[in-house]
């Protein structure tokens, strides 16, 4: 009666645990693995198709479904780490394959529906600290400094989200504005490190919105870009460029770029 139930649950754990602890099986690629490795396939682990190891075809079925999770395969995902390593590593080259990318975008999108709080924090922070995503100019970008589609007129040279992935719900829930403002560039712009350059992909905006809101930034940021490409405070601004003077300034001193304007474009007066 009770000990034959009880020596039974004893042979069966001594069991699992062997077996637990063995390289016993196959993933879809046919090489063996322990049990608490391999992942089974649901709507939550979609998303880590190729980036975790999955048990083999023939093993998972509703048939053997409970004597996988009795030997410890997973299958709820472990956390959106991989993923983002993923894109942190695409993000290193200047010429991505771009189906690669797109398809770790759908991913981490699937991961985001029905993830935790803490892991979709995780995914916020990761694309905060990192530029991870890709513009429709195969720029890499950060959170604050792309937009799902854009708005010319008021914020030109504007970086979207290329029109393959731009549908997808990760945007907005990591905080990627709907359209570019006049509001949004001048927040974007008090986040630009003072008397430091300003990196190569962020420079023909910075441009434009000079450009179209030059009194707007030069009154409320006191900031401007010098010749050298720098954001610095206007009161560091001894002269003004004209197109009146030709001057071929690249050839300047970096010292002395760094005390102009850039063009008669810019002027306020």
């Amino acid at each position: 009666g009770v000990k034959d139930v009880k020596l039974e649950k004893l042979i069966l754990a001594t069991w699992v645990r062997r077996f637990r602890d063995l390289s016993c099986l196959p993933d879809t690629r046919g090489f063996l693995h322990k049990p608490g490795e391999l992942f089974r396939r649901t709507p939550e682990t979609e998303s880590l198709i190729d980036v975790e190891p999955f048990v083999n075809g023939g093993w998972d079925h509703s048939a053997s479904r409970e004597l996988l999770e009795i030997l410890g395969v997973q299958s709820t995902p472990t956390g959106p780490e991989k993923i983002i390593q993923r894109l942190i590593a695409l993000s290193q080259s200047d010429r991505p394959p771009l189906e690669e990318v797109d398809k770790w975008y759908r991913r981490l999108d699937k991961l985001a529906d029905s993830c935790s709080t803490e892991d979709l924090d995780k995914i916020i922070g990761a694309f905060r600290s990192h530029r991870l995503i890709l513009s429709h100019k195969n720029e890499w970008m950060a959170i604050n400094s792309v937009f799902i589609s854009s708005n010319e007129e008021d914020v030109p040279d504007a970086e979207v989200i290329r029109h393959s992935i731009n549908n997808l719900s990760l945007w907005r829930k990591i905080g990627v504005a709907e359209r570019p403002t006049v509001e949004l560039a001048l927040e974007w712009l008090k986040d630009l490190t003072s008397s430091e350059k300003v990196v190569e992909g962020d420079l023909k905006r910075v441009r434009g919105v000079l450009g179209r809101h030059p009194k707007q930034v030069w009154d409320e940021l006191g900031h401007w870009l010098n010749l050298e490409g720098e954001w610095v405070p206007v009161k560091d601004l001894a002269y003004c460029l004209t197109m009146q003077t030709l001057i071929a300034w690249k050839n300047l001193h970096p010292e002395v770029k760094g005390k102009r304007l850039i063009s008669r474009t810019f002027q306020l007066k």
